[in-house]
């Protein structure tokens, strides 16, 4: 199931956020700006994810975070998470291993009638950059979610 060290090493930073902030507004916004890095950092320039930022952009105190990472409560963690997700029924079957394969699959099961630009630009062949949770992307996504919903 796994995608390599850095998904592993990712997962655990956020296991160990969601340990540190039990609190649901704490720990999303560090794991929504971990997301948005490793987007932009990795798959288009290639380069390791300074995911370490989103403490400094969100002004919270890292050390409790990096502490449980190199820890046995890091791969206590871990291994919590990977059990759950194996447990999961029905199964857990598919990652999406890139954006514009996840999105791919989004504007296949998308049956409303409201045009995508997203889906328009894969139809053609386009590539397409990831999006983030912006008020535009949100909407574009409730779109397509209450869709495949309904």
């Amino acid at each position: 199931m796994s995608h390599g060290k850095l998904e592993c090493l990712l997962n655990t930073v956020q296991a160990c956020a969601i340990d540190v902030w039990p609190d649901l507004n704490e720990y999303f916004p560090f794991i929504k700006c971990m997301e948005n890095v490793v987007l932009d950092s990795f798959l288009y320039k290639r380069q390791y994810p300074p995911w370490k930022t989103c403490f400094e952009k969100l002004k919270l105190e890292a050390k409790s975070v990096t502490d449980c990472l190199k820890s046995a409560r890091g791969k206590e963690l871990e291994f919590l998470y990977a059990a759950e997700t194996i447990a999961l029924q029905p199964p857990h079957t598919y990652v999406p291993w890139d954006c514009e394969n996840f999105i791919s699959y989004i504007c296949k099961a998308y049956k409303g009638t409201a045009a995508v630009p997203a889906c328009n630009a894969i139809l053609k062949g386009r590539k397409i950059r990831p999006f983030g949770f912006t008020k535009r992307s949100n909407s574009k996504l409730s779109t397509i979610t209450s869709a495949i919903s309904s």
